[in-house]
C-alpha cells in the first residue's frame, strides 16, 4: 500500500541522488585529470622550447641573424626618412611652381 509506495519513492530518490553524485564526481575527476595531463604537456613543451632557445642563442648563426635584423631595420628607417624628404621636396616644388604661375598670370 501506501507505506510501500512511499518507501519505493524514497529509495528511487536516494538512488537518483547517488547516481547523479557519482556522475558529477566522475566527470569532475576526469576533467581534472585531463587538465593535469594538459598542464604536464605544456610544462614539457616549455622546457623543450627553453632548451631550444638557449641552444639557438649560443649559435653563431643567431648573432649573424640578429646583426642582419638590425641592419634591415636601419635600412627601413633610412628609407622612411628619404621618402618623407622626397614628399616634402615634391610638395615644396609644386608650391613654388604654383606660386610662380600665379605671379605670371
Amino acid at each position: 500500500g501506501w507505506k510501500a509506495y512511499a518507501r519505493r519513492c524514497r529509495q528511487t530518490k536516494a538512488n537518483l541522488r547517488k547516481y547523479l553524485k557519482r556522475m558529477l564526481t566522475h566527470g569532475t575527476r576526469d576533467a581534472f585529470a585531463g587538465w593535469r595531463a594538459w598542464a604536464g604537456e605544456q610544462r614539457q613543451h616549455d622546457v623543450v622550447i627553453a632548451r631550444f632557445a638557449a641552444r639557438w642563442r649560443n649559435m653563431g648563426l643567431y648573432r649573424v641573424l640578429l646583426a642582419w635584423k638590425g641592419y634591415a631595420q636601419e635600412c627601413a628607417k633610412n628609407q622612411r626618412i628619404l621618402d618623407k624628404f622626397g614628399r616634402r621636396l615634391r610638395i615644396n616644388a609644386a608650391a613654388r611652381a604654383f606660386a610662380s604661375w600665379l605671379e605670371f598670370r
